[in-house]
């Protein structure tokens, strides 16, 4: 690539520092469009993530809420007529056939 002539040499130096110039804020410019995008992606993804977060905490609060004793209590006699018994009222049968 270098010859003999001094002017020939440096015109080749200066067309290298010359594209080197201009090929290194292009890179520059390149990479910093691409981290942008990057870091705007991650806040997106995590703004997602709060949301499904907040959305996992009131489904857990509505199941809750849903799985209730009194509420399932007051389902069980209200639609299907069932009553919760007193434990007095209670009498416990033991099956000898079933001791043996």
């Amino acid at each position: 690539m270098w010859t003999n002539n001094p002017k020939t040499n440096k015109k080749i130096l200066l067309i290298a520092i010359l594209i080197i110039a201009i090929l290194f804020p292009i890179a520059g410019i390149t990479i910093n469009n691409y981290t942008t995008e990057l870091l705007e992606d991650i806040d997106r993804k995590r703004a997602i993530q709060t949301k499904l977060r907040n959305k996992n905490k009131l489904l857990q609060n509505e199941v809750e809420r849903l799985s209730g004793t009194n509420r399932l209590t007051k389902f069980a006699s209200k639609k299907l007529g069932l009553q919760n018994p007193d434990p007095e009222t209670l009498t416990v049968i033991i099956d000898t056939n079933y001791l043996k």
